[in-house]
């Protein structure tokens, strides 16, 4: 199936960063936008309260847990919607477009909202939603707790636990508001055992504000422009997320909580409003979402190709290349031309997957045309799609070299060449699948050289005849 992209990203051989700039533009190609909306308000509003160990779904869930769709049925599967509040004084409200959670006043069980299995989730991701707190001071005591990552290593952004209480399997990143004097942000840190303030506390109560996330689970830093009118690169350094509130981002760069968390995509994430710790409250706080979106980084090439060579050798032409990451890579088939228009296939070589180590590859063309040489890579995903590398020009002409001249007649081989220098020169024999059926060494003289040689016996059949000297070679065809 083919892939689309959901964000242009510039990948050039050899740069260090990753280069994209994230649309803000919400297209079905682009972003991947969370529905709340019911219908034209006030006729399609809902509200439930909160059930004991229950929660509500959408798409339908099939868990004895399950208590209702309560959001807008979704039925194309690109993300699941999860609303949760065991204390049933709690409450979720759609009205529109924008979903509120009111929190309980005779328990401490917080309301929960989650968006989770997004189908096009990779390993960059920018989350951006509106965040109203018209209606929040903090004066209960409670928090109200972002967190995100992958559904797929466990239950935490999903269940009614607590995302911010240690590191876990499902959880990249969490942050939350709170108020210990003033409201401040917290974050977790890196080792998730403990939690700490921001420099500054950009997230405000009593006011509505956008709020943008941009995580990196790679082991490479990406760099993206924040604003199409910006003139320098804004940084995700490897393992770890910016967040942005209103345009302003905070300085730190938040890391990734704890080694648990082994996950390649970032599918989920969950705003919790925690219960009273001032059971019983006077008057229960509310928070709005709306505007969600999840805009995925996705490269051109689904493998970060840093580098592709080739360099004549002894016996024919080395090629190289590196990966710096690669996604659902199944195999490269090597490519070749001798006019730079034409190209066949010489051989296939396996990919790692899903990786985001650092992957050397190398083949051997050991039949190589005379003179130069076009390759190209063509990188196979498990689905099928391919893409095509640059291609790479190899000179692989013997300077000065007259016809290299060959025939087999029974057991022996006669040649005539001219030599460019007195050393060492091979001759390879290779069938056309580039099976190698006969090679030897020989000293040779600088100049006009005849050779007979004795091979093996040939079957009947089209051959390539390969004289290799100083790094240099020529290649005639001939029939047994």
């Amino acid at each position: 199936m083919k892939r689309k992209l959901l964000l242009s990203v510039s990948l050039l051989l050899g740069a260090y960063f990753a280069q994209a700039q994230f649309s803000n533009t919400n297209t079905a190609s682009d972003t991947v936008k969370v529905q709340f909306k019911r219908g034209p308000s006030p006729t399609n509003d809902t509200t439930a309260n909160g059930v004991a160990s229950k929660f509500y779904e959408s798409p339908t869930s099939g868990s004895s847990s399950y208590n209702g769709r309560f959001f807008p049925n979704i039925t194309d599967a690109s993300y699941k919607l999860r609303a949760i509040c065991y204390p049933t004084d709690g409450q979720f409200n759609l009205s529109g477009d924008i979903l509120s959670l009111k929190q309980s006043v005779t328990a401490n069980g917080g309301a929960k909202f989650a968006v989770y299995s997004i189908a096009k989730a990779t390993s960059v991701v920018k989350f951006s939603f509106t965040l109203d707190l018209s209606s929040f001071t903090g004066n209960n005591g409670n928090a109200l707790t972002i967190a995100f990552g992958n559904a797929a290593g466990g239950s935490t952004l999903i269940s009614s636990s607590s995302p911010f209480t240690s590191a876990q399997g499902d959880i990249f990143g969490a942050f939350r508001v709170i108020k210990s004097g003033s409201i401040v942000t917290q974050f977790r840190t890196a080792d998730g055992t403990t939690q700490t303030n921001t420099n500054k506390y950009l997230i405000k109560p009593s006011a509505s504000q956008t709020v943008e996330i941009f995580a990196n689970t790679t082991a490479n830093a990406v760099a993206y422009r924040y604003r199409p009118s910006d003139t320098a690169d804004s940084t995700i350094a490897a393992n770890t997320y910016n967040v942005y509130v209103d345009g302003v981002k905070h300085v730190e760069n938040f890391p990734k909580v704890g080694a648990t968390y082994a996950q390649s995509t970032i599918n989920a994430l969950s705003i919790t409003l925690a219960g009273n710790n001032t059971v019983p409250a006077v008057t229960a706080e509310t928070i709005k979402i709306s505007d969600f979106k999840a805009i995925y980084l996705v490269s051109t090439l689904p493998v970060s190709l840093t580098s592709f060579s080739g360099k004549a050798e002894a016996n024919g032409i080395r090629l190289s290349w590196k990966t710096a990451s690669e996604l659902n890579n199944d195999h490269f088939d090597v490519l070749r031309s001798t006019d730079g228009k034409m190209f066949n296939t010489l051989t296939s070589v396996s990919g790692n997957g899903t990786t985001n180590k650092v992957n050397t590859y190398s083949y051997l063309d050991n039949a190589p045309a005379s003179g130069t040489n076009y390759y190209q890579l063509s990188q196979v995903d498990k689905d099928g799609t391919a893409t095509k590398s640059a291609t790479v020009a190899v000179d692989n002409t013997l300077s000065g070299q007259q016809a290299f001249r060959l025939n087999v007649n029974g057991n022996t081989l006669n040649a005539s060449f001219d030599a460019t220098t007195t050393g060492t020169a091979t001759i390879n024999i290779t069938d056309l699948s580039g099976r190698s059926v006969f090679s030897t060494s020989l000293s040779v003289q600088k100049g006009a050289n005849n050779i007979n040689l004795t091979v093996p016996t040939l079957n009947s059949g089209v051959y390539v005849a390969t004289l290799l000297q100083n790094g240099k070679s020529k290649s005639v065809k001939f029939v047994k």
